[in-house]
Formats: structure tokens, C-alpha cells, sequence
């Protein structure tokens, strides 16, 4: 298990469900040992959404935005 990952080393998966969801990612979480922590790296084009609005009861998740914007919906809230 490594505590540095490289976002260039990464297999990205293909992700696509309907119109507005697209992404190519990969789980980070697993690599670096992480338990309650749903850490992933996403790539997500213009326009697109990573994945439908749901939430988690048991896990942790992350969002660090590397370049560009995003919208995190939690509950009836939006952050930008």
C-alpha cells in the first residue's frame, strides 16, 4: 500500500448513465488504505454531472476540486 498516489498513474474507468451523467474515474480510497472514506478521482467534462443526488450513512466522502468548478447538493443545501 503506497501513501502517495499519482494521478497520472491511475487506470480511469468509464463512467456514463443517461444524458447528463459522464466521468472517467477511479477509486483512491482502496490504494491509500482509507476505511470511511469514499475518496475518489474524477474527471468530469463541461456540462456533465458525476454521478445522480445521493447520500451515504456510512461513509465518509471528499471532494477537492483541481482545477475548474463544482456544485455539492447536501440535503435541500448547494455549495459552490
Amino acid at each position: 500500500m503506497k501513501n502517495v498516489i499519482n494521478l497520472d498513474e491511475l487506470k480511469l474507468e468509464v463512467f456514463a448513465k443517461g444524458e447528463p451523467f459522464a466521468s472517467r474515474g477511479a477509486r483512491i480510497g482502496p490504494l491509500l488504505g482509507a476505511r470511511d472514506l469514499g475518496y475518489s478521482y474524477d474527471i468530469v467534462p463541461p456540462g456533465k454531472r458525476a454521478c445522480p443526488f445521493h447520500s451515504h450513512r456510512a461513509q465518509e466522502e471528499m471532494f477537492f476540486i483541481v482545477s475548474g468548478t463544482g456544485t455539492l447538493r447536501y440535503g435541500a443545501e448547494t455549495a459552490r
